[in-house]
């Protein structure tokens, strides 16, 4: 699946989401890097849904922690959103605060304020 992006509206607060499927290794993490760099321009609340996800690499990890760090930085927020195995390996990883890890776009809205 490919990454894509859209936006979702929670209590009149506009949050641009990106959802990515399949696998997030090298390449993905790349587009993902890009997908993420391009969102934060004119957003400054990010929900990153990695729900339909089957695997992640670090250099995914690294991607999403790099533009919460720069959109925190900007007064922004970001979030993720992940399920079984891939929710458990970002909290392993120790990231589930720093990414404000979510089990659905609602809430992850609501961690980031949107």
């Amino acid at each position: 699946m490919p990454i894509t992006i859209r936006l979702m509206h929670h209590d009149e607060e506009t949050a641009q989401v990106i959802i990515a499927g399949g696998t997030l290794g090298p390449e993905a993490a790349a587009r993902l890097r890009r997908s993420l760099a391009s969102a934060a321009e004119d957003h400054r609340r990010l929900v990153v849904d990695l729900s339909q996800i089957r695997e992640i690499t670090s250099d995914a990890l690294g991607a999403l922690a790099e533009a919460a760090a720069e959109l925190r930085w900007k007064g922004g927020d970001l979030a993720v959103v992940a399920l079984g195995a891939i929710a458990e390996h970002i909290e392993g990883a120790g990231f589930a605060q720093a990414l404000n890890l979510a089990k659905d776009a609602s809430t992850a809205c609501k961690l980031i304020g949107s």
